[in-house]
């Protein structure tokens, strides 16, 4: 789905438009009350079956501290009339660090076969401990062998990380990437998209989604 094709604004755009554009703060009007009717708004994506807000690129140079305090209000306030809410987050720490996924039921880390990731995800567990995460669960990503998958799975295991889900690495994914098309749209059957579907299955029935 493109968000700029269906005439919507990320948070970012939103952010530039309300605060540079428009000469700054408002004497007297909290920041949060300029721009929270902007993401309901030219902000909301709706669509048939999901709806969808997107962060965008950095507002400025330096940090992602202002889209990301937007986004935190919007995960604490107002996605309260959904039954589900997904967050999809960049690699790293910072999603954590800023708390935008505070009190989330489940954080699935996404873990490649190799120690570096497995020293992230140790990092990950542990910070989301401290915003109230009620589980964490490993999910093993690039995998092509089963030796692979064994060193996820002990890996894992000695870090306090559930194994809930493994994606092989498939040349269609990557086919996909440089077309600049959705892997499930160029290939709807291929291997990861497989694997990804019986995650999402998995994940259903785990914590009693419809």
């Amino acid at each position: 789905m493109d968000l700029y094709a269906e005439g919507e604004k990320t948070i970012s755009e939103l952010l530039i438009e309300t605060f540079l554009e428009s000469g700054g703060t408002t004497v007297g009007v909290p920041p949060w009350d300029r721009i929270e009717w902007k993401i309901w708004e030219p902000g909301l994506y709706e669509g048939e079956n999901f709806d969808l807000v997107a962060i965008g690129p950095k507002w400025v140079e330096g940090c992602y501290c202002l889209p990301n305090a937007a986004l935190k209000r919007v995960t604490e306030h107002l996605v309260k009339p959904y039954r589900n809410v997904i967050v999809d987050s960049p690699a790293g720490l910072e999603h954590l660090g800023r708390a935008t996924v505070k009190g989330f039921d489940v954080l699935l880390c996404v873990v490649d076969p190799g120690a570096q990731s497995i020293e992230t995800a140790e990092r990950i567990n542990r910070l989301a401990k401290y915003i109230n995460v009620k589980e964490v669960l490993a999910v093993g990503s690039k995998v092509t062998s089963s030796s692979d998958e064994r060193f996820i799975e002990k890996s894992a295991s000695e870090i306090g990380l559930e194994v809930i889900g493994m994606v092989p690495f498939d040349p269609e994914v990557l086919k996909a990437d440089r077309m600049r098309v959705a892997p499930i749209d160029l290939a709807p059957s291929s291997p990861a998209i497989s694997a990804i579907k019986n995650l999402r299955d998995t994940l259903k029935a785990r914590l009693g989604w419809s």
